[in-house]
């Protein structure tokens, strides 16, 4: 290596190694504070430790190392702060190393989940978002689950798949051969409709006759299934009776039964409650969300529950019909918070059992006019353009919010997009406004098609 602390054992060292700081070899060929690091030569075989020796708070590693056919022993000595230095950096790079492999692991899997499942691996995974304009500044934090970025763009397309899955994992159904029924008032019916389309089932649905239907008719219609009119006069009972009577009177049918199949609520438990409690990291208190089928409401409650006893589910409910909340009677009602207060009590709910106390906590009615009303604002506020009965869900969950600490942490529940009511009437000034300004568009005819 030349003769000690002369520029030619340090140009040597930075050859064949690395230093730690810049020093030179002391008249014992010690490099004084630092570490070498051996590589192989194009002369001599690797460097190797020949011996280990302890001298007060230094550990002195005498190692020989090759540098041309000449042979010299190298000192290097490292101080404790050094070492526990380095030692920091190596424990610091394996804790980024097992989190990124870990991160990668998980991310793999979900795309071989979603690769090996197609669309029912890209139903649910929606987003969780702040409402940081509307939620109240001294109560808790409100934050939004947007089920309407879901594939058939509404909370239903879990229940859909869950219903379908379940049937075909028990054998009753098969693709091709059985034919699927279901009762819906809309969202549900495209959710089945979309699920049958890519599963190869026929798909008949039953819905009330009415306006508002027309979105949701033309979707489903869209995927291919068939839909039968019930009387709207007979509210949720009477789509319900019809779907009864095709599934009755057609060969290898199916009928789902949203209202009483356990699926329904299960597909909440592990994807919808699961999600919530991942995106909050654990921090959720209370929940709020429309009641309908339920099936949102008992799914969510029974899981988020287990992990957290203290959580509190909050039940919203038409104030034109509060059948779950015991004030009013079973009967067919109208209303304008569709998907939700049917009218009639949902079976998946336990009745005059002390179970219910334990599954939901608060019951909210607001009436149409105020959930859409907050649908508007909703939109022009925070962007999100949702339906009347997100906006009645909304209401609720400001409501709550400002009665509690900011500690706590709301989520509420956005079952689906304005875009499915377009023909509500909350939106009947701007539909008349955009038909009275947009000209007939010539080039929509059939006749111009190509």
């Amino acid at each position: 290596l030349g003769p000690p602390g002369t520029g030619r054992s340090r140009k040597m060292v930075r050859c064949w190694g690395a230093y730690w700081g810049d020093r030179d070899l002391d008249e014992e060929n010690t490099l004084v504070g630092g570490l070498v690091r051996l590589s192989y030569s194009a002369t001599g075989p690797v460097g190797r430790p020949d011996h280990h020796t302890a001298k007060g708070p230094q550990v002195r590693h005498h190692t020989t190392n090759v540098c041309g056919p000449a042979k010299k022993t190298v000192t290097v000595v490292l101080s404790v702060q050094e070492n526990l230095y380095m030692l920091w950096w190596v424990a610091w790079a394996f804790v980024w190393g097992w989190w990124l492999a870990r991160w990668g692991w998980r991310k793999l899997e979900e795309m071989s989940k979603a690769n090996k499942a197609g669309l029912g691996g890209a139903i649910g995974g929606t987003p969780l978002v702040r409402l940081r304009r509307l939620e109240p500044k001294s109560g808790a934090q409100v934050w939004a689950k947007l089920e309407f970025c879901s594939p058939g763009g509404s909370v239903k397309d879990r229940i859909a798949w869950a219903m379908i899955e379940a049937a075909e994992e028990r054998g009753e159904i098969a693709p091709g051969k059985t034919t699927i029924v279901e009762a819906t008032s809309g969202n549900t019916g495209v959710g089945v409709a979309m699920v049958c389309a890519a599963k190869g089932y026929r798909c008949v649905l039953t819905m009330p006759r009415a306006p508002t239907m027309t979105e949701r008719y033309m979707l489903c219609r869209a995927h291919g299934a068939e839909i039968c009119l019930s009387d709207p006069s007979e509210g949720a009972a009477g789509f319900v009776r019809l779907a009864e009577e095709i599934a009755s009177s057609t060969p290898d049918s199916y009928l789902l039964r949203q209202f009483e199949n356990d699926a329904n609520w299960r597909a909440h438990e592990e994807t919808t409650a699961p999600e919530i409690w991942e995106q909050s990291k654990g921090r959720v208190t209370h929940l709020v969300a429309g009641c309908g089928t339920a099936g949102t409401l008992l799914g969510c409650s029974t899981y988020l529950k287990r992990y957290r006893p203290s959580l509190k589910i909050c039940c919203v409910e038409a104030a034109e019909s509060r059948v779950v909340a015991g004030l009013d009677t079973q009967k067919p009602v109208s209303h304008g918070l569709l998907g939700i207060s049917s009218g009639f009590y949902p079976p998946l709910l336990p009745r005059d059992d002390p179970s219910l106390a334990r599954l939901i906590d608060h019951y909210a009615a607001v009436p149409s006019s105020v959930g859409a009303a907050y649908a508007k604002k909703l939109a022009q506020t925070e962007g999100l353009l949702v339906g009347p009965s997100s906006g009645a869900a909304c209401k609720a969950a400001l409501d709550l919010a400002a009665t509690l600490s900011p500690d706590h942490f709301l989520v509420v529940i956005f079952p689906s997009s304005g875009a499915r009511y377009l023909q509500h009437p909350f939106f009947g000034r701007i539909r008349e406004e955009a038909e009275k300004k947009l000209p007939n568009c010539v080039f929509c005819s059939p006749e111009n098609w190509r």
